[in-house]
């Protein structure tokens, strides 16, 4: 891999500790930013996008950000999410794949979600909606404490595997695009000095 970047936004600080953890375990020249000062993605190999997701799709900043990625001719993105509730729930599924069409299906290589810590306005906001919903007091401050858990080791060594496996692939699906390159390459020399050896034996 020979550049990569990781661009990610964060307002309980969840992701931008994904973000620094995904960012360690990268190979090669690799550079870091926050989505509002992060440059455009033109020559970069790998991408590793963050995000915080909010009402079922990423925030609106890094949404803004994630479509520029369409223009990308070869770069490959990796995304990586945090959002309240389980990633293995349907509405998490449903999340993750708001976020691959903001990219293109064909420019995302992987997807990583991480349950975390809701912002605070999001917390103050939830208390305020279960008081109108019939559930027993310990049910709603469950479901505020659950909000409020930040990401844990357990979570940033998932995040740093699941990311070095997508580097190992994409460097060697590399690997084998370029040993194909040679290989057309010399074949195509080869019958080229065919092509003049006969010529030559023409002319004689």
């Amino acid at each position: 891999m020979r550049k990569s970047m990781v661009v990610y936004s964060s307002r309980s600080g969840d992701t931008k500790t994904v973000a620094e953890a995904i960012f360690d375990i990268l190979p090669g020249k690799k550079e870091i930013y926050t989505v509002e000062e992060a440059p455009s993605a033109e020559g970069y190999d790998f991408i590793a996008m963050g995000f915080r997701m909010e009402k079922g799709r990423p925030e609106p900043w890094a949404a803004a950000y994630m479509k520029t990625l369409q223009m990308l001719e070869r770069s490959m993105v990796g995304l990586f999410g945090t959002l309240g509730a389980e990633p293995d729930a349907e509405y998490a599924r449903e999340c993750i794949r708001e976020a691959v069409e903001l990219v293109s299906e064909e420019r995302v290589s992987g997807t990583f979600l991480c349950k975390s810590r809701a912002a605070p306005v999001v917390i103050n906001t939830t208390k305020k909606d279960l008081c109108d919903v019939p559930t027993s007091s310990a049910e709603k401050m469950a479901f505020v404490r659950a909000s409020q858990i930040p990401a844990d080791e357990a979570h940033l060594t998932d995040a740093q595997t699941f990311f070095r496996e997508i580097v190992q692939r994409l460097e060697s699906e590399e690997r084998q695009w370029e040993k194909w390159r040679r290989e057309r390459t010399e074949a195509w020399r080869s019958m080229e000095e065919k092509k003049s050896a006969a010529f030559r034996r023409v002319l004689m």
